[in-house]
C-alpha cells in the first residue's frame, strides 16, 4: 500500500488575506472557488495548488464568525 499527501484545509476568518499570503508569498495559484452559502459577494472556499496536475493542495474555507474554530486547521487528507 502506498500513502501520499493530498491536501490541507484551513478555516480562515479573512479568506482574501490568506489567499494573498499563499499566492503572493508562497507561490500557490488559485485553481477553483466555490460560492458562499446564500451570499454571492464573496468566496466560501478557495482551492490552491503549486502543481498544474493537482486540483488543490490547500483549501481555505470560510470560518464562521465567533465560532471557536475560526482561523483553525480543519483537516489533512491523504490518498
Amino acid at each position: 500500500m502506498s500513502v501520499s499527501f493530498s491536501h490541507f484545509e484551513f478555516r480562515a476568518r479573512d479568506i482574501p488575506l490568506m489567499e494573498a499570503f499563499y499566492t503572493q508569498t508562497l507561490g500557490f495559484y488559485v485553481t477553483d472557488r466555490s460560492p458562499p452559502k446564500g451570499d454571492r459577494r464573496g468566496d466560501q472556499m478557495v482551492f490552491l495548488s503549486l502543481h498544474p496536475g493537482e486540483h488543490h493542495q490547500i483549501v481555505l474555507g470560510q470560518a464562521e464568525k465567533g465560532h471557536f474554530s475560526a482561523g483553525s486547521f480543519d483537516h489533512l487528507a491523504f490518498r
